[in-house]
């Protein structure tokens, strides 16, 4: 339709081609939707790497205390989860609880990816890179990170996936269902649940074999929690991180001398596609003057331009 569509359609192909180097895939919601509308994961092409939006849960154990949902823009999908964390403990505009920030200092933390279609949760390293985290991955606009605060392993993690009975030859041990045992009680699936037929795929196959127990039970949240407090960061650069108070200065300046107000860039897009709608409509009807005609292109193109600069293209 028009160029705006067709670059954004751009933009999410090469996202997705990406993606398929890894084996992963990203679901897209339809347009007009929050969550399609807050996501800015997009192709870099400064440093030819995916800059991932990432959703991070933190729910405490404490009762009263409300739980948190932190969504972060801007994410190299070459930075470990560690380095991820550092950024989101040294926000200053908006700080995370004091407990969330212990939940990801703890080395006792649990960092668990829920699955899509939803049948469990994969256990993540978070010394590792996202690219590795998220290899053959699907998730609905971002990855979802949840995080348990005071969460204790006991046993032990067998990739089975190294001594398979295909390559492995005789003496591998078959693998069991993935199952985790919390208090004496067995919650399937925690670490990725599976129908019957896959089951028996995965026991021929012998991937992983994972068991251990936590001091607490573990109870699986739903992926869609309405109690929880949003915190929308949009990380920055380290080099570009400016104290609190000299942010707000500037802003105040800005603002007093007729400058221009910052805008999201979610809410140029949005403007961005309604000029290109008119304009393709009004075409339609053929309704355009000729220096309308003129005046609304040039618009449409200073706003690509200030879209392509909040992407920092």
């Amino acid at each position: 339709m028009g160029a705006v569509r067709e670059g954004v359609g751009r933009a999410r192909e090469k996202v997705e081609q990406e993606l398929e180097k890894i084996d992963a895939t990203v679901v897209w919601m339809p347009e007009g939707m929050e969550k399609r509308a807050k996501n800015s994961t997009r192709w870099d092409a400064r440093d030819k790497y995916l800059h991932l939006t990432i959703e991070c849960r933190f729910r405490s154990r404490e009762a009263g205390i409300k739980p948190v949902t932190v969504l972060s823009h801007d994410i190299s999908i070459q930075n470990t989860l560690s380095a991820l964390f550092d950024r989101l403990k040294q926000q200053k505009k908006t700080p995370l609880p004091p407990w969330a920030v212990d939940a990801l200092s703890s080395p006792d933390s649990l960092f668990l990816l829920p699955s899509y279609p939803p049948r469990g949760h994969f256990l993540l390293d978070k010394t590792k890179p996202l690219e590795e985290l998220l290899k053959g991955k699907t998730w609905v606009e971002w990855p979802i990170i949840e995080v348990w605060e005071k969460a204790t392993f006991k046993g032990q993690i067998w990739q089975g996936g190294v001594r398979r009975a295909a390559e492995g030859g005789e003496g591998a041990p078959p693998a069991k269902k993935r199952k985790v045992e919390a208090d004496g009680e067995v919650l399937k699936g925690l670490v990725g649940g599976y129908d019957s037929d896959e089951e028996e795929d995965e026991k021929e196959d012998g991937e992983l074999q994972v068991s251990f127990a936590a001091k607490r039970p573990l109870v699986l949240y739903p992926d869609d929690d309405d109690d929880a407090e949003l915190i929308d960061i949009v990380t920055q650069r380290d080099d570009d991180q400016e104290g609190e108070e000299g942010e707000e200065g500037e802003e105040e300046e800005e603002e007093e001398d007729g400058a221009e107000v910052e805008i999201s860039p979610e809410e140029l897009e949005r403007m961005r596609q309604e000029l290109a709608q008119s304009i393709a409509e009004a075409a339609k009807q053929d309704d355009l003057e000729d220096d309308d005609d003129d005046d609304d292109t040039a618009t449409l193109q200073h706003l690509d331009q200030l879209v392509q600069k909040t992407h920092g293209v």
